[in-house]
């Protein structure tokens, strides 16, 4: 940057320096020269914007650029129970984003994340014994947690390569009418939106053998809302009767997502 057209305030500086060298001596020799040059680009006379816009130019993180973004949605049932299938799951898929139903029990934030140390962690507890959320976001990926005050329901915002995803990962208990309200509001922060959620709703729609209540409340939503699609329809996803009532939903289209069950 040409700095010939700028002054330099030497009292500042020796004034900051005074201020800063107790704490900067604690630090590595490292941080010790990062600081003192900190202090030298404060003491130029140009807006502190300026200042601040040149460091996040020359030591700003590179953009990652991922070609593949895949999720992971696990009925976890109990977390304790089934965390070696969990760790082997993340170990041999390495999903983008894992969503996570049914903890079983309230399960403390640094636990979870002891366990799926390479991502971020968001969750939720839930309204009984079965309940509780957990999204895990790849640490390569910016997230950002929605502030969505209810049980059950974490939402993230994350951002892939040019695009914004909401992403919700929901439990919604067989006696507990759905929430789709809340998912309704997700769509108010990005068009893109993908919801992983034990909706414990059934519907010949995608592919049940019955319907329930759950069900139809379900499938009105989703005509009201007809950019999102069920990516998993006739994916058995219960261990008690040959329904589906985990849902994978989002706005992309169904040629451009392949979902499987998982093996």
């Amino acid at each position: 940057m040409n700095r010939s057209n700028l002054q330099f305030n030497v009292y500042k500086y020796y004034d900051l320096e005074k201020q800063i060298l107790p704490v900067l001596n604690a630090r590595s020799k490292f941080q010790k020269e990062l600081g003192l040059r900190v202090i030298v680009d404060l003491c130029w006379t140009r807006p502190l914007e300026d200042v601040a816009k040149e460091w996040l130019d020359n030591y700003k993180e590179p953009q990652v650029v991922l070609s593949n973004f895949s999720v992971l949605h696990y009925n976890i049932r109990s977390f304790y129970a089934n965390q070696t299938d969990l760790l082997s799951l993340a170990s041999d898929l390495y999903p983008s984003i894992i969503s996570l139903n049914e903890l079983g029990t309230v399960i403390p934030q640094k636990t979870v994340q002891s366990l799926l140390f390479p991502y971020n962690i968001y969750r939720k507890d839930g309204t009984n014994t079965y309940g509780g959320v957990v999204l895990a976001i790849d640490k390569k990926l910016k997230s950002v947690p929605l502030n969505i005050d209810v049980p059950n329901v974490v939402a993230v915002l994350v951002i892939f390569n040019t695009k914004t995803y909401v992403v919700a990962s929901i439990y919604s208990p067989p006696e507990e009418p759905l929430s789709t309200a809340i998912m309704s509001s997700l769509m108010s922060f990005s068009k893109d939106v993908i919801i992983c959620e034990d909706f414990n709703a059934k519907h010949v729609d995608w592919q049940c053998p019955t319907t329930n209540r759950k069900g139809r409340m379900l499938a009105d939503w989703l005509t009201n809302n007809n950019i999102l699609e069920i990516h998993n329809p006739g994916l058995i996803t219960s261990r008690r009767s040959d329904t589906t009532i985990d849902l994978i939903i989002s706005s992309e289209a169904p040629t451009t997502v392949d979902c499987r069950t998982l093996p």
